[in-house]
């Protein structure tokens, strides 16, 4: 799998989990200690997500972090 394909499997599935808690993405934004920009950015795979901010996302959705990578 090429890194932009990673990328935008991992901001969609961000996007659905974070839908899925009725989490707007200004809300999260701000609970990510982030702007609306970035988070927006991130969903739609535009930019690469580190593992810190992987953790901090699971921890905030309360799953765990497997969860941000099982689209299937």
């Amino acid at each position: 799998m090429q890194q932009k394909e990673l990328q935008v499997k991992i901001g969609k599935q961000i996007a659905k989990l974070r839908k899925q808690k009725k989490l707007s993405q200004v809300d999260f934004a701000y609970m990510l200690d982030k702007d609306k920009q970035n988070l927006n950015r991130l969903e739609k795979g535009k930019t690469n997500v580190t593992i810190g901010t992987l953790n901090q996302i699971a921890k905030l959705l309360d799953i765990p972090i497997q969860k941000l990578l099982d689209w299937d």
